[in-house]
């Protein structure tokens, strides 16, 4: 999953949360803290996206209990638009998705790679979620 993908993940987590919960909180400290990030996450994106239709519909699709690969990946593009326009909300992205997987206990890694290659170049890499931008 991309850090995109988690973001998105996130918010679609926090409006089935919210569904359920009509609202309410939870009760440990640790619970209570990725809930106000979840928050903070959703608040960040919902700023940055305004009323972007694919964000409203994975909002309503969530609370419906849907989990629609399509709209997520409607929500990720409009994503990697604005992180693509917007180095400082990017930098917010990475803080906040950085510090649900550390409240989380999840595992953290993440690697940036630049490569620079000609027409007749050919570059090898393992992983995945490679872009390759040509433009002059």
């Amino acid at each position: 999953m991309t850090g995109l993908e988690v973001v998105v993940a996130h918010l679609v987590t926090r409006a089935m949360q919210r569904a359920r919960s009509a609202g309410g909180r939870v009760n440990t400290a640790v619970d209570r803290a990725v809930d106000a990030d979840l928050d903070r996450l959703h608040g960040a994106v919902t700023v940055k996206l305004g009323e972007d239709p694919a964000l409203e519909q994975l909002h309503r699709e969530a609370v419906e209990g849907v989990d629609n690969p399509r709209t997520r990946k409607r929500v990720l593009l409009s994503l990697e638009e604005a992180v693509e326009q917007d180095r400082e909300f990017a930098r917010a992205l990475r803080e906040l998705t950085g510090q649900l997987a550390r409240l989380s206990g999840v595992p953290q890694a993440s690697m940036v790679q630049t490569a620079n290659a000609s027409d007749h170049s050919t570059i090898m890499q393992a992983g995945r979620d490679i872009s390759v931008d040509r433009s002059p």
